[in-house]
């Protein structure tokens, strides 16, 4: 994800960031038009910057992980099929074995 964040402007990052820090908050709970369900199990972020449809996809495994597969630019209405099927196949990765891929609880 952070490699697609550098590509954006600071300002846009930054909202990006602000975006993020609020799904981490809220989790589930987060509504349109910050968040919406792209279908079973996955979720667009949504944000606005300088007229550009900012999304970014993500998927929940269990209560307390949310993963963000990638973000892109709308340039349409729909979300294009194949960044869904990308954030699908991250999401299919990531469940075949997420210990691999979540850091540990510290402390």
């Amino acid at each position: 994800m952070s490699d697609c964040l550098g590509l954006l402007p600071s300002a846009a990052r930054e909202r990006c960031r602000d975006r993020l820090r609020l799904l981490a908050e809220s989790g589930h709970r987060l509504r349109r038009p910050l968040a919406a369900r792209v279908c079973p199990g996955l979720y667009e972020l949504r944000l606005k910057y300088r007229g550009l449809n900012l999304r970014m996809l993500c998927f929940f495994h269990g209560q307390t992980i949310v993963v963000v597969s990638h973000g892109f630019v709308e340039q349409q209405a729909v979300i294009p099929l194949a960044e869904v099927r990308r954030a699908l196949d991250c999401r299919a990765r990531f469940e075949a074995d997420p210990d691999a891929r979540t850091a540990g609880a510290e402390g």
